[in-house]
């Protein structure tokens, strides 16, 4: 009798939660005989889990239960449905102090999904709508400011991708004037912000609930050398980027760079839709203004089918400058001839290069980074669908899609690893000829000075040194 006693007072001991094993058996007995399933047996293990989760609170987080990646994942998600959380909003900003903005024009992100799903592009419906909402914070950050935002695309990287949003303050800041010695070596001047290449803003994401990092505005010799790399990016900002011809950089200047290139050779709208004085190419930094045209009618399906359907909404990169105005190098000023020598001829100023600045056709070669790539039937390739939309997808960047409906809805969308295709195998440009050596004639031989030579040879200097001083002291 006495081991029955024992026995059930260990049953009852306390777990810890107010609640004993013998309380917690007693129950899922009782709920048995009141629900008298068919296999008790079978049900007993349901029946036990529902009560123990009906009693039992966990005090400590959910990464009890789950892992505690997972659980850190929730948690960034959660930022996504919940604007106020302190993840959308600055670094070391408390969520009531974030200041809030009124973004008067954002992307209609999941919407835009559903007609890249009919193309077979997108990123899925789940991970589209994730893409919505950390495009809607963006959007609402008062950090930034910006005035329209859209989901650009999502570049894939080695360790980590990014997410890609473009966004615009529809403000202008003054170009930085040069250096001397940045004139004297012939840099191009970059555009200020709100200008051309860097009309937009960019910023990143590895993960979608994430802050956004906005990536620095672009130079045209980060666009040059770019050209002349195919280089995977890593997903980290900070990686260093090796390699020849040497980057001026890191890896976000590289990818604001590839962004840069992929948006002037990929951002299409309707031919017709918008309309573009020629840019002045002497003006150098003025950005001729697009403007809706009022009495712009949608096209037909069958016109936008094809790419002649289609213009370039942004302006292009020239060749040589890499920027989308002309910048008229300053010519220095000739130095005045010694005695009896000839003046040197006055420097030529450089011709701009032409087409700058207009609306050009999506149809053939358009990009003046092109110009040396071999001709492909076409640069873009076009799908119509019983769905009643049109798709085209472009050769030179696989992966970037614009898409349209019957209604006149139009989006475009980059998904790929930021490399461009240029039709033949990369060959990375051969590094400079190696120096040679002097002359033969120039070179004198002589034998090294053993230590005794050497000796006397400070020992003169230090008495030459001595006597410069005394000589110093007597006058």
């Amino acid at each position: 009798m006495s081991d029955v006693a024992t026995a059930k007072a260990y049953l009852q001991m306390d777990s810890g939660n107010g609640v004993s094993l013998y309380d917690h058996l007693a129950s899922v007995v009782a709920q048995l005989l009141e629900q008298q399933p068919g296999d008790a047996l079978a049900s007993f293990e349901s029946i036990s889990s529902s009560v123990k989760g009906a009693t039992f609170v966990p005090e400590g987080p959910a990464s009890n239960a789950v892992a505690d990646a997972t659980y850190a994942r929730a948690k960034t998600l959660s930022a996504l449905f919940d604007p106020a959380c302190a993840a959308l909003t600055a670094d070391g900003m408390e969520a009531d102090d974030a200041p809030k903005n009124d973004c008067g024009d954002v992307a209609d992100v999941y919407g835009e999904a559903a007609m890249f799903e009919k193309a077979g592009v997108g990123l899925g419906s789940a991970e589209s709508y994730r893409a919505s909402l950390a495009i809607k914070a963006l959007g609402e950050n008062g950090e930034f400011a910006l005035s329209s935002v859209r989901f650009f695309g999502k570049i894939f990287g080695k360790q980590a991708d990014y997410y890609v949003a473009e966004g615009s303050s529809g403000t202008r800041d003054e170009a930085a004037a040069l250096t001397e010695e940045e004139v004297a070596a012939k840099v191009v001047k970059p555009e200020p912000a709100g200008v051309g290449a860097n009309k937009c803003l960019y910023f990143v994401c590895a993960k979608l609930g994430e802050p956004w990092v906005k990536l620095p505005d672009v130079t045209p010799a980060q666009i040059v050398v770019s050209r002349q790399l195919k280089k995977l990016l890593s997903g980290d900002l900070a990686m260093p980027i090796l390699g020849y011809p040497v980057f001026p950089g890191n890896e976000a200047n590289l990818l604001r760079a590839t962004i840069a290139r992929i948006a002037a050779a990929t951002t299409l709208a309707p031919d017709g839709m918008f309309s573009s004085e020629e840019a002045d190419a002497e003006a150098g930094d003025a950005e001729p203004a697009l403007s809706a045209t009022a009495e712009f009618a949608v096209p037909g399906l069958e016109a936008l089918a094809t790419a002649d359907g289609w213009v370039l909404l942004n302006r292009s990169l020239s060749a040589k400058q890499a920027r989308c105005g002309w910048y008229a190098q300053p010519i220095a000023e000739p130095e005045e001839p010694a005695e009896g020598e000839e003046a040197p001829e006055p420097e030529e100023p450089e011709e701009p290069e032409a087409a700058l600045g207009s609306l050009l056709k999506a149809s053939g070669r358009t990009e003046p980074e092109d110009a040396a790539l071999p001709e492909l039937a076409s640069n873009w390739s076009s799908k119509a669908g019983a769905t009643g939309g049109v798709a085209l997808f472009s050769a030179r960047w696989p992966g970037a899609t614009t898409v349209a409906d019957a209604a006149g809805k139009f989006a475009s969308i980059y998904i790929g690893n930021g490399i461009q295709y240029t039709g033949v195998a990369y060959s990375p440009p051969l590094p400079p000829p190696v120096e040679t050596e002097a002359d033969d004639s120039e070179l004198v031989e002589c034998a090294d000075p053993t230590v005794a030579e050497e000796a006397e040879e400070k020992e003169k200097a230090e008495a030459a040194a001595e006597a410069a001083i005394d000589a110093v002291a007597e006058a």
